[in-house]
């Protein structure tokens, strides 16, 4: 496990932190996989309305209605 100092620098770096699955192999193809598969199960749900915007992460800005 990483310590705090050095997940700090891999978030400076743009690198993936984490320790579960899809965060702890680093790859970044296979966390957006997820993440879309997790985005499209969201919006089977009648009470839920969900949008991803993919391939734009320079904020690090999320928004929530």
């Amino acid at each position: 496990m990483k310590s705090i100092n050095e997940q700090l620098f891999s978030i400076i770096n743009g690198e993936p932190v984490g320790n579960s699955f899809p965060y702890e192999k680093g790859c970044g193809e296979e966390i957006e996989d997820y993440i879309k598969k997790l985005l499209f199960k969201l919006n089977e749900s009648e009470q839920l309305e969900c949008d991803g915007e993919f391939g734009h992460y320079g904020s690090g800005y999320a928004s929530f209605i």
